[in-house]
C-alpha cells in the first residue's frame, strides 16, 4: 500500500504545528538552458575564482592558511564548532589574531555548536575570552534554551522556531577570500578516514574576487537575527582561558608546519607541548596543561595533517559566480536557496548529478525532477545508505522510497555509500557548465527550517572537475546501485494483490539486500512512529 504524499516531523516537540518556509516555482519561467537558468538566479556574485576542496587536510589547511594571511578583518559563521582539537585551535587562531589586531565576528549556531555555550558549565567561557580582546564580537544564533521556554507560552507556529538554526558554514578574510560548504569545525570533518571511523567525506569551495561579498551578505543578514544572544565580557573572569586557546593554537601551527616530530609518539608529544608553551611568556599552572594535554594526544595522532601546511590547495577557476541564500524560520518565510535547485534543474538539458548526504524530497524537487526527465535528462543521484548515514530519520524515510521516486522519474539512477566514512558533501552538476555547491542537503530541515548557502559557479572547469570527483566516488568500490525491476517496455513492475507489499514497486537490489534484517526493522519502526505522529507538523515531503 503506497503512502502518498504526507506531513511528516523530524524532532518530538509536542503540541506544535510547525511554520515553515516555502517552496514557490523557480525563479521566473522555465529556462531553456543551463546558461539560461544560470542567468535566471540573483545577481549576488560577480567573476571570481573558485577552488574545490574535497580531500580532508586540504579543507583544514586551507582554512587555518586563510586565518593566518587575515590582515584586516574575520568573520565566521558556523553550525558547529566542536570541542576537540580542531575547535579548540580554531578559537585558539581567532583569539591570536584578536591579540595582533584583527577585528573578528562570530557567529554560531544555538544547537550546533552547544558545547561552548551550555550554561553553567564553563564552556562560555572560551567564548567570553575572544571576547575580552575588545576586537571579538561573538553572537549565538537562536538559542535553544531560550525559544523552547518561549514554545511553552506560544503554541502553534511561533514555537517551531525553538527548532530553526543557521545551517550555513562561511569563513571570510578581509572580505576578499571566502570558505564555504559543508563542513564544520570538528574531527570528523578533516582526520583522514584512517584517523577517523565515523568521519566525513565532504566538500568546500574557496572563492576570491567578487563573489566574496554574496557570502558576505548572507553571514551579515544572520548576524542581524533578533532571536540571538550577544556573548560579553565575562566580568568575573575567575577561570581565564586565553593560554588554554594560546597552547592549542600552538600546537597545531606547529604540527601542520612539521617544526615537531611526528614519531616516535613520545617525542611528538614532548615536542607539541614545548611549541604550545612558547606561545606564553611564562608557565601556566598545572591544570591548564591538563587541559591542553588531551588535544595535544589528539593532535599526535593526526598523521595526515603533520607538515601539511604547505600543500597546494586545488586549482582555481575563473568563473561567473552567483551566491544564493536562505534566511531561516527566525527570518523569512521563502526557500531561495531550494528555487535555486529548481531552477537548475529546470534548465538541464542532457544531465544532472547531484550529490547530497539524504535523499528526502519536497514534491516541487519531485515535480522537477520528473519534468527533467521526460526530456530526456540522465539524473544521477549520489547519497548514504543505512550503513553510512549519520542520520537514523533519513535513511528511514528514504527505506521505501527511492523505488516508487525511480519509477516516477525513469532515467534516475540511485547509488548509495555502502560504508563508512559517511557522505556529507552538497554538490549538483548540470549539463556541462554550471555547478551549485553549499550547505544545502535535500531534506526537510534544508528547505523548511535552517538557513542555508548555495554558491552556483558557472565555469565548465570546475563543473568538469566536480563531475569527476562524483564519478570517481562511485568507481571506488564504496558504492551500491539501488534498481528497480521494468517490464520490456521499461514500465515499474509492482507487487500484485495478495503479496505483503502490494502496489509497491519491485526491488531488483534495495537496502534489503545488505542491510541486516534487524536494522531495516529498527528503520521501519522509525518511519512509522513519524508517519503515526505526523499531524502534529505541516512539512509537505515526498514519502512512501
Amino acid at each position: 500500500m503506497r503512502v502518498g504524499f504526507v506531513v511528516l516531523i523530524l524532532a518530538p516537540l509536542a503540541g506544535c504545528l510547525l511554520a515553515h518556509k516555502t517552496q514557490s516555482e523557480p525563479f521566473g519561467r522555465r529556462p531553456m538552458s543551463t546558461r539560461a537558468a544560470f542567468e535566471q538566479l540573483p545577481a549576488d556574485g560577480g567573476r571570481s575564482r573558485v577552488t574545490s576542496l574535497t580531500d580532508n587536510a586540504e579543507a583544514w589547511v586551507a582554512r587555518w592558511q586563510l586565518l593566518g594571511g587575515a590582515r584586516d578583518r574575520i568573520d565566521v559563521t558556523y553550525f558547529i564548532v566542536d570541542q576537540d582539537v580542531f575547535g579548540m585551535a580554531f578559537l585558539g587562531h581567532l583569539y591570536k589574531k584578536a591579540i595582533d589586531g584583527i577585528k573578528v565576528r562570530v557567529l554560531v549556531d544555538g544547537r550546533g555548536s552547544s558545547s561552548f555555550i551550555t550554561p553553567g558549565v564553563g564552556k562560555k567561557d572560551f567564548l567570553q575570552e575572544l571576547v575580552s580582546t575588545g576586537l571579538v564580537e561573538v553572537r549565538i544564533y537562536n538559542p535553544p534554551l531560550k525559544q523552547i521556554a518561549k514554545a511553552f507560552v506560544q503554541v502553534g507556529a511561533r514555537s517551531s522556531q525553538a527548532l530553526a538554526g543557521t545551517h550555513n558554514k562561511i569563513l571570510i578574510a578581509d572580505n576578499a577570500r571566502a570558505i564555504t560548504g559543508g563542513r564544520n569545525i570538528a574531527r570528523s570533518y578533516y582526520a583522514s578516514a584512517a584517523e577517523e571511523q565515523h568521519g566525513f567525506y565532504d566538500a568546500d569551495v574557496f572563492v576570491t574576487g567578487a563573489a566574496v561579498q554574496g557570502i558576505a551578505d548572507a553571514m551579515n543578514r544572520d548576524l542581524q537575527i533578533v532571536n540571538r544572544e550577544d556573548i560579553d565580557k565575562d566580568l568575573m573572569n575567575f577561570a581565564p582561558k586565553r593560554e588554554e586557546l594560546l597552547m592549542v593554537y600552538g600546537a597545531m601551527d606547529a604540527w601542520l608546519k612539521g617544526k615537531v616530530p611526528m614519531e616516535p609518539l613520545k617525542d611528538a608529544l614532548f615536542a607539541l607541548e614545548a611549541a604550545a608553551l612558547a606561545q606564553l611568556p611564562t608557565l601556566p599552572e598545572r591544570s591548564v596543561r591538563d587541559a591542553v594535554r588531551p588535544h595535544l594526544q589528539e593532535l599526535a595522532l593526526l598523521h595526515s595533517l603533520h607538515g601539511a601546511f604547505d600543500m597546494d590547495i586545488g586549482t582555481p577557476h575563473k568563473s561567473d559566480v552567483r551566491v544564493i541564500g536562505s534566511g531561516s524560520l527566525v527570518q523569512d518565510d521563502t526557500d531561495e536557496a531550494g528555487e535555486a535547485l529548481l531552477t537548475a534543474i529546470s534548465g538541464a538539458t542532457s544531465s544532472i548529478w547531484i550529490e547530497s548526504p539524504y535523499f528526502v524530497l519536497t514534491p516541487q524537487v519531485l515535480e522537477a525532477l520528473s519534468d527533467a526527465s521526460r526530456r530526456g535528462v540522465a539524473i544521477e543521484i549520489i547519497t548514504n545508505s543505512a550503513l553510512s548515514t549519520d542520520n537514523t530519520m533519513s535513511a528511514s524515510l528514504f527505506l521505501d522510497t527511492w523505488p516508487e521516486l525511480m519509477a516516477r522519474v525513469p532515467t534516475m539512477r540511485v547509488f548509495v555509500k555502502s560504508n563508512l566514512p559517511t557522505l556529507h558533501a552538497k554538490r549538483a552538476v548540470f549539463d556541462d557548465a554550471l555547478t551549485l555547491i553549499g550547505s544545502y542537503n535535500l531534506d526537510p530541515l534544508s528547505a523548511f527550517v535552517n538557513s542555508e548557502l548555495i554558491v552556483a559557479v558557472w565555469s565548465p572547469g570546475f563543473n568538469d572537475e566536480t563531475r569527476q570527483q562524483m564519478s570517481s566516488c562511485l568507481h571506488s568500490g564504496d558504492m551500491l546501485e539501488y534498481t528497480i525491476d521494468r517490464d520490456q517496455l521499461a514500465q515499474p513492475r509492482r507487487h500484485p494483490r495478495g503479496h505483503p507489499f502490494a502496489g509497491r514497486v519491485v526491488v531488483k537490489f534495495g537496502p534489503r539486500d545488505h542491510v541486516s534484517a534487524e536494522q531495516i526493522s529498527s528503520l521501519v519502526a522509525t518511519k512509522d512512529m513519524m508517519i503515526g505522529i505526523k499531524d502534529m507538523w505541516q512539512l509537505q515531503i515526498v514519502v512512501y
